[in-house]
């Protein structure tokens, strides 16, 4: 509405010149919206039903995969941030290893499963910095004489099978 015939109404509203303005006022009101709807709905016709499915699975879809991307990306953040962790264990074990091995044949003397465990897990630690090392014969030449030593406890060398040592 233009300004000047804005003013006009505010001064017969205020005057209480005309008392059924609020009612024109209105009625114009409705009547523009209704234009304005009008033109709206001619101007680009309503979508289907089909069309509404078909856009609402395209974001459903679209969603999906932004979310598998997104847990795809953060496990392999957690994976590379895992994969990191073990590199520093196993650079912090390549200074004590005779200290491991040592703690890995008390571990075995126990005749504790749980202890048994325990060695299973120093002796993988200490495979997998061999291969880090490229020490691979000196680790199986050692592992070969721990099985040698230990023939007799069956459990335990089932624990090293099972864990393909």
């Amino acid at each position: 509405m233009p300004e000047q015939k804005k003013t006009e109404l505010l001064v017969q509203i205020a005057l209480q010149e005309d008392v059924h303005i609020g009612t024109r006022l209105l009625a114009q009101f409705q009547q523009q919206q209704n234009q304005s709807n009008s033109a709206r709905s001619q101007s680009s016709p309503g979508r289907t039903v089909k069309e509404l499915l078909a856009t609402a699975h395209e974001k459903t879809a679209k969603k999906k995969r932004l979310h598998e991307s997104r847990k795809a990306a953060e496990k392999a953040r957690k994976e590379k941030e895992l994969a990191e962790q073990r590199a520093r264990y196993l650079e912090s074990l390549d200074g004590r290893k005779e200290a491991v091995w040592i703690e890995i044949a008390t571990l075995i003397q126990t005749k504790r499963p749980h202890d048994y465990d325990r060695s299973v897990s120093l002796l993988t630690d200490l495979r997998d910095l061999a291969k880090l090392r490229s020490e691979e014969t000196v680790f199986q030449m050692a592992l070969r004489r721990l099985r040698e030593t230990h023939a007799s406890k069956p459990s335990f060398l089932g624990r090293l099978d099972k864990a393909r040592l």
